[in-house]
């Protein structure tokens, strides 16, 4: 099985949460986010090719060490 995005946090992954709902990308970020600390949410409607354009340049904070 492949790793799911929480535990893929928890060993220090960046992960970014897409859904075309802004508040339902930001309550999975929340359940991702209590695996570590590098998730971002954007909202993305996947029909729109520039809407994936800015979701793929979406980038996370800067870790802090």
């Amino acid at each position: 099985m492949a790793p799911r995005s929480p535990e893929l946090a928890a060993q220090g992954a960046r992960v970014a949460v897409a859904d075309l709902s802004k508040d339902a990308a930001h309550e999975a970020a929340a359940d991702v986010r209590a695996g570590g600390p590098d998730v971002i949410a954007v909202p993305v409607d996947v029909t729109s090719s520039a809407e994936v354009d800015d979701f793929r340049g979406a980038r996370a904070p800067a870790r802090r060490h």
